[in-house]
């Protein structure tokens, strides 16, 4: 059900960045990796629009991937992200 609403508000929205990443993440939570993996190529495609290196790392690390999570978190440093406010919320609900 919650996938359904994401898919539809991202046709509302027009592919907003966001909801692509929270499906990504949503997918990848749920061991949808093959899926997961399919949203975060989307998420950078040319009609999606910007998004956020700190997204790309929520997204990243659902998967597993630390190595690439940190990477884009180093992205999202570099570019002082806003999104970092979040971390700390990202990092205790991994804990």
């Amino acid at each position: 059900e919650a996938e359904a609403s994401l898919r539809r508000a991202l046709e509302l929205t027009e592919n907003s960045p966001f909801l692509r990443a929270v499906l990504a993440w949503s997918l990848a939570e749920a061991g949808r990796g093959e899926e997961a993996r399919a949203e975060l190529a989307a998420l950078d495609g040319p009609e999606t629009g910007y998004a956020s290196p700190y997204q790309h790392a929520t997204v990243l690390s659902a998967l597993g991937d630390a190595d690439a999570a940190m990477a884009a978190l180093e992205q999202a440093a570099e570019a002082r992200d806003p999104w970092l406010v979040w971390l700390r919320v990202m990092v205790e609900k991994s804990a």
